[in-house]
């Protein structure tokens, strides 16, 4: 349980939100050089990213709980809920989220959209068996 303590300690969640900010920053500066799919494909769409997305929710989940501020410090509570709604966003833009433009002159309607993402399509065909797959890939 100690070292349980010392995974979610109050120092360990102040250091994973300036380390998130910084991320955030730095991620900003990349993105203005070198354009959106540099970013993506070196800090948002990473496996590390996402690690650190949930780490960071679980800690401040875990400081929530255990000092109680749902209950007592509602203003506290309210600020430090921000920074997990802000996560949840960034998690949910991950995996559900998408680029794209939409193109519709005034008076009509349209249902199809330019996708920002880059694909690898792969289709292998043996006889009247027919197998599929696509792979994004960041060109930056």
């Amino acid at each position: 349980m100690n070292i349980l303590k010392r995974l979610f300690s109050m120092k360990i969640a102040v250091a994973m939100m300036i380390i998130f900010g910084a991320m955030i920053g730095i991620a900003t500066f990349i993105e203005n050089d070198y354009g959106t799919m540099t970013v993506q494909a070196l800090i948002y769409k990473t496996k590390w990213f996402e690690l650190f997305l949930f780490y960071f929710i679980a800690i401040l989940s875990y400081q929530i709980l255990n000092f109680k501020s749902y209950k007592n410090k509602i203003p506290v509570f309210i600020f430090h809920f921000s920074f997990i709604i802000i996560a949840l966003g960034a998690l949910m833009t991950r995996y559900w989220g998408y680029e794209g433009k939409l193109s519709v002159r005034e008076g009509s309607s349209t249902n199809k959209m330019l996708s920002m993402d880059r694909y690898v399509q792969i289709e292998a065909r043996n006889g009247k068996s027919t197998a599929y797959q696509e792979y994004p890939i960041f060109l930056s």
